[in-house]
């Protein structure tokens, strides 16, 4: 349960429909305010389980079921969630009713691999749980600040006893991550590195628990022989090109990556109708196995790919195209952790009346995106000289960030020598702010601020300045000198070009560790995206020659009969007695159905061996389904207000019931008539054909028919089937 309100949310959310009546509670014997909070949580809990009913029966595409889940259900189910300690079996359930819900309840699926890699992540109710938590307690935090006394006294007094309330629930998700509180707000991540929690950037706090959320989800699956050597995930990698799929590659891509069984080998421990050894090659049919497989020797061909390097591979990435997490993002992630703030470090001094300043940023991106970095530069356009330049500092390089480091530059140094200061900018945001700043109309709420360290710091400076001290205006960026048509505009356009070429060139300007670190890693991202676009495309081709291989209706997949030890030597119709249908009619026999309905049926039978051909096994699906879809058979109901059967075709019913019942009736008139005539040996049981998407053991009869009829009654047992066929009894627990 999640705190007093929430708890009873937070509950509902994994509750069955059977739980409403294990909920009642006797109200009378409780006080007003006690019969108020069962009656509110009952009612919540029924809304709750309308929701998920509703995300199951909804049309909507994936994508937006996903982008909801976190919006309704998670904010709903885990209210409060930072003032109470709980189990991780709490989220676990949640995980489960979402995946469930949206029919992503595959076999072998991992829940928690599924939904963190899904977009947005917060669609996993655990990183839903851990980046709300923490956002929400750094929030407290800025908005009361002796908040921080208290944090840092329990922290001081912190023994290790579990507790209730914020701070403990702090410790616990840093623990889950990895993560260790020093003298907060200090704390270490999971890759040693220490941070302020109060002062990190929101990018970069989303940036940190993300990554420390994914290391937690590949640490919690190395159990499972497939992802042994999953030693982290690398984020982009294993995302990667996510926006250019078309639905179904990214359906078959996800099911890969949440592991799912896809190979037979898999599938042949839980399903008897897979065999688990290859046909061609008579050795495990594994997935590493496709790649030098003779039947998928076109797919090869075609992709004129061999696949030699693949024992190089990691097998999670062979398996479930996950990368793990390469060295290159944390030899950057400390190279851009060490740069330094330049903001501070000045170059020249003011000269006389008004400082007119041009600042500017560079941002360079690139493959991978971690090694994209910014750099901002500040002229003095009054003087001539260059006031100060320097790399962006900070895990989030951004163009926004190095604009906003130039600006704060300027007034640094405004604020040092206390001179009138006219700051020039091409980026309208940073203007758009400082303006804002300036007229009193902004305050800087870290909750709610891109960049809130950075404007905070320039909220603090301005304050100090007197009143008219700084003023900015914007500019074009990038004028074109020759169509400038006043000398004002000429000026503009020359120094902000000299700002704009500093700022380059100070990014361009980077050590010989930089340079390696980046050559390495854009060679490692370019080898390692290149493989996993092949092995993902010889997949998805692999399977597009399964699936049209499972639509080809093979009739030599059918289970064969000894006939003679069974006694079948002739057809069914030629072995039947003359007399037969006087035996029916006799006063001794019970039918259970009409008279008129066992005759037309077994007249129908009749037809099938018209043209003997070979005997053949057909189920008591396949002869439903031919009779109700090829014979328009009109098939006996009760009528309890006549108290008699009405004989109608199932087509003309309102109500249609389901395709286990009309199998029922055609299997007890079959039944009931061979054992009646003594042609019981006609009666087989166990059938399985996977021709006509029959994985389900039914039993049937012997029939003396062709080979084109028998094809014909598949086809139609398979049209009925569907994608999914029937594997188990509830499979035909629904109407055709």
């Amino acid at each position: 349960m999640v705190g007093v309100g929430a708890g009873a949310r937070a509950g509902t959310a994994h509750t069955g429909p059977h739980k409403l009546e294990e909920a009642a509670i006797p109200l009378g014997r409780l006080s007003n305010d006690a019969k108020i909070f069962c009656l509110l949580s009952l009612h919540l809990l029924a809304c709750q389980l309308r929701r998920w009913t509703r995300l199951r029966i909804s049309k909507a595409p994936l994508v937006q079921k996903l982008m909801c889940i976190p919006m309704v259900f998670w904010a709903s189910a885990l209210h409060g969630a930072l003032g109470c300690v709980f189990a991780d079996g709490h989220i676990h359930q949640l995980r489960k009713k979402a995946v469930a819900a949206l029919g992503l309840k595959i076999g072998g699926s991992n829940p928690m691999l599924r939904l963190s890699l899904s977009q947005p992540a917060t669609a996993d109710p655990g990183f839903y749980h851990l980046r709300h938590c923490v956002f929400d307690f750094r929030r407290i935090c800025d908005k009361t600040p002796d908040l921080l006394v208290q944090w840092r006294t329990f922290m001081a007094h912190f023994t290790g006893r579990k507790l209730t309330g914020p701070f403990y629930k702090i410790v616990d998700l840093f623990s889950m991550l990895g993560w260790s509180i020093g003298m907060p707000p200090l704390f270490t991540d999971h890759d040693g590195f220490i941070h302020n929690l109060l002062q990190l950037p929101n990018a970069a706090l989303e940036l940190l628990l993300h990554d420390a959320w994914l290391q937690y989800v590949a640490h919690q699956v190395t159990h499972r022989r497939t992802m042994h050597d999953l030693a982290g995930l690398c984020k982009e990698l294993t995302l990667l090109d996510r926006s250019h799929m078309t639905p179904q590659e990214l359906g078959r891509t996800m099911a890969l990556q949440s592991g799912a069984f896809i190979s037979d080998w898999s599938h042949a421990k839980f399903d008897p109708t897979k065999t688990s050894i290859c046909s061609r090659c008579l050795v495990p049919n594994t997935l590493p196995h496709w790649f030098r497989c003779p039947m998928f020797d076109a797919v090869r061909a075609q992709m004129q790919e061999t696949f030699d390097w693949l024992n190089e591979l990691p097998d999670c990435m062979v398996h479930h195209l996950l990368v793990p997490r390469c060295r290159f993002e944390l030899d950057f992630k400390a190279y851009l952790l060490h740069i330094e703030d330049n903001t501070g470090c000045f170059h020249s001094t003011p000269g006389e009346g008004v400082q007119n300043l041009f600042s500017d940023g560079s941002f360079f991106s690139d493959n991978p995106k971690y090694v994209g970095v910014g750099a901002w530069s500040l002229v003095n356009a009054t003087t001539g000289c260059i006031i100060g330049t320097g790399h962006l500092h900070g895990l989030v390089q951004s163009i926004s960030r190095a604009e906003l480091c130039g600006a704060l530059a300027a007034i640094k140094w405004a604020s040092h020598y206390q001179v009138a200061v006219h700051l020039w900018s091409d980026s309208k945001y940073t203007v758009d702010g400082i303006k804002a700043l300036l007229d009193g109309q902004w305050h800087v709420h870290a909750s709610l601020c891109e960049n809130h360290d950075l404007w905070r710091q320039l909220a603090d400076l301005l304050i100090d300045l007197p009143d008219g001290l700084f003023q900015v205006s914007w500019i074009p960026s990038h004028l074109d000198l020759t169509l400038c048509t006043t000398t004002l505009e000429e000026w503009i356009a020359v120094w902000n070009n000299v700002a704009d070429e500093l700022a380059v060139r100070t990014n361009a300007s980077r050590s010989d560790e930089y340079h390696q670190l980046k050559h390495g890693a854009q060679q490692h991202f370019a080898l390692w995206a290149e493989r996993i676009r092949s092995i993902r495309q010889f997949y998805f081709l692999v399977a597009d020659v399964r699936l049209q291989d499972a639509e080809v209706i093979d009739l030599t997949v059918s289970e064969s009969f000894d006939w003679p030890n069974l006694g079948i030597v002739l057809p069914i119709s030629d072995a039947m007695p003359i007399d037969w249908q006087s035996q029916f009619k006799a006063q001794d026999v019970q039918l259970k159905f009409p008279f008129e309905f066992v005759l037309s049926i077994f007249e129908h039978l009749f037809q099938l061996e018209l043209q003997a051909d070979i005997f053949v096994p057909i189920s008591f699906v396949e002869l439903t389904v031919w009779c109700i879809r090829e014979c328009h058979l009109s098939f006996p109901f009760w009528n309890p207000s006549r108290m008699q059967w009405d004989l109608r075709p199932y087509d003309a019913l309102l109500l249609r019931p389901t395709l286990a019942s009309m199998v029922q009736i055609v299997r007890v008139v079959f039944t009931k008539g061979c054992r009646i005539l003594g042609l019981e040996q006609f009666l087989l049981k166990g059938i399985r054909k996977p021709e006509s998407g029959l994985f389900l053991p039914a039993d049937g009869m012997a029939i003396c028919t062709t080979v084109a009829t028998q094809g014909n009654l598949a086809s139609g047992c398979l049209s009925i089937a569907g994608q999914h066929k029937l594997r188990k009894a509830s499979d035909l627990a629904r109407p055709i």
